[in-house]
């Protein structure tokens, strides 16, 4: 993919009060499906249209940008639970 075609590819962007509603969210619902540690895609669904309200900027999220969030910060969320 060529720069030009990157900057024209909206990015997505999130806030501390998105990521903190995306965990609490997927906290509130950490026994609905979870495998491996990871959600089902209608969890990842659902969790976006939970946080939509709070949209500022950026693509809007969808379950694909969900999932992908989860991934990336789920390392700290297993670790707080274990510090508890």
């Amino acid at each position: 993919m060529t720069e030009e075609v990157r900057s024209a590819v909206p990015r997505i962007k999130w806030t501390d009060r998105e990521t903190n509603a995306l965990m609490d969210y997927l906290h509130e619902h950490r026994l609905e499906g979870v495998q491996g540690g990871k959600f089902k895609d209608t969890t990842y669904n659902a969790a976006a249209m939970h946080i939509q309200p709070l949209y500022v900027s950026g693509k809007p999220k969808d379950g694909k940008s969900i999932k992908t969030k989860w991934n990336m910060v789920s390392p700290l969320y297993w670790i707080s639970q274990i510090i508890g």
